[in-house]
């Protein structure tokens, strides 16, 4: 019970608490570079990272990969108005499916690694 706990606090972290500690402690237009970071570097990495630890045991740890996308979305619901959350949806899904290639990618080379072994 301890793995999805500290995902979702991770999770949490990275994409509500990053994007609202950018905010409060950035001043001006170099606010928007730091978001623009989070949204195309950061985030993609850490989904396809949650997607990497799924992909360990994909019965039991698929549920890593809905924590990313759904607490972006609630981030920018947040930070931004309503409205503008559907703008990026498009993000959160393709934050899902960075996590799922991972995860099945993962998973293939530990299966694969498994027949080599003598």
């Amino acid at each position: 019970m301890k793995r999805p706990v500290f995902w979702a606090a991770v999770s949490a972290f990275v994409m509500i608490a990053l994007p609202w500690l950018f905010r409060s402690l950035i001043l001006g237009y170099t606010y928007f570079t730091a978001i623009f970071s989070l949204v195309y570097v950061l985030n993609p990495i850490f989904s396809a990272v949650a997607g990497v630890f799924a992909g360990r045991d994909m019965k039991a740890l698929w549920y890593l990969l809905l924590f990313p996308p759904l607490f972006f979305l609630a981030g920018i619901g947040l930070l931004f108005t309503l409205s503008s959350v559907w703008v990026f949806f498009r993000y959160a899904v393709l934050y899902l499916a960075l996590g799922a290639a991972a995860m099945l990618i993962s998973a293939a080379i530990r299966k694969h690694g498994r027949q080599m072994d003598p």
